[in-house]
């Protein structure tokens, strides 16, 4: 069974505009309560803050010498691995890499390690 988050009440300002905009999301059947409706405003704009904190993760292990030349030995590692995957040379997903996320063998995502942040996490969500 699905636990529910703990709750918290808030009083929070907004523009009247926005309000509306809440009450016509329940009358469209978009929501079930404006509170609803706010509440997944935040969680996307939260997943948001999650997805920016990543892509500085990465831009600050990417300027990391030491992380760098250790991805580097652990795609070498795996080279070998990747192509008993049956991973073709053109990039095609290996069978046990095409579910959720990623669809790339780990050497095709990783490749880009040597050119920095861009290509090594290219895959993060983009900033919105």
């Amino acid at each position: 069974m699905a636990t529910v988050a703990a709750k918290q009440k808030v009083t929070i300002r907004l523009p009247v505009e926005l309000i509306e905009a809440s009450q016509e999301a329940v009358r469209l059947g978009l929501a079930a309560s404006p509170s609803e409706f706010i509440e997944e405003a935040v969680r996307q704009r939260a997943r948001e803050v999650r997805h920016a904190r990543l892509r500085e993760l990465a831009r600050e292990a990417m300027n990391d010498p030491d992380f760098v030349a250790d991805m580097k030995e652990t795609m070498q590692a795996f080279r070998f691995a990747d192509a008993d995957s049956g991973a073709s040379a053109g990039g095609q997903p290996a069978p046990c890499c095409t579910s959720g996320a990623f669809s790339l063998p780990i050497s095709n995502r990783l490749s880009g390690a040597s050119r920095g942040a861009a290509g090594l996490f290219s895959w993060f969500p983009p900033n919105h």
